[in-house]
């Protein structure tokens, strides 16, 4: 894994029924937390909840950030921003898009260089 670095998981929020496979979900956040773990050392968050029809998941980290001329491109397939440690494939982000797309639902990753980087999945909820 690249940088090995230890990292505490702390879950926020009420959560929800998504319409999911549970295999793909597992898929999904299985990619967001090896990111955030690996690249971000201390404390890593899970956030969930639902409204208007949907539920989300988001996986925030204190990590260096992600800087704006990598941003738009981080979810495509093999694309490893500037300046990240060796290691990874550049596949996570764009595998767990193209499972959230399938669910007809949205990734999106907010990033601040220097104050680490949040990935929200929205979803549809089940009925």
């Amino acid at each position: 894994m690249p940088g090995e670095r230890d990292s505490t998981v702390v879950s926020r929020g009420d959560g929800g029924s998504a319409r999911v496979d549970p295999t793909d979900l597992d898929q999904i956040l299985d990619n967001l937390l090896d990111n955030a773990t690996s690249y971000a050392p201390g404390e890593v968050t899970i956030e969930s909840g639902g409204s208007n029809g949907q539920v989300f998941v988001a996986v925030r980290d204190r990590g260096p950030g992600i800087g704006p001329e990598d941003l738009a491109r981080v979810t495509e397939r093999f694309y490893r921003g500037r300046g990240v440690p060796s290691g990874g494939s550049g596949l996570g982000l764009a595998i767990a898009r193209q499972l959230v797309e399938k669910w007809g639902g949205t990734l999106n990753v907010e990033s601040t260089h220097g104050d680490g980087t949040r990935v929200e999945v929205r979803l549809d909820a089940a009925p």
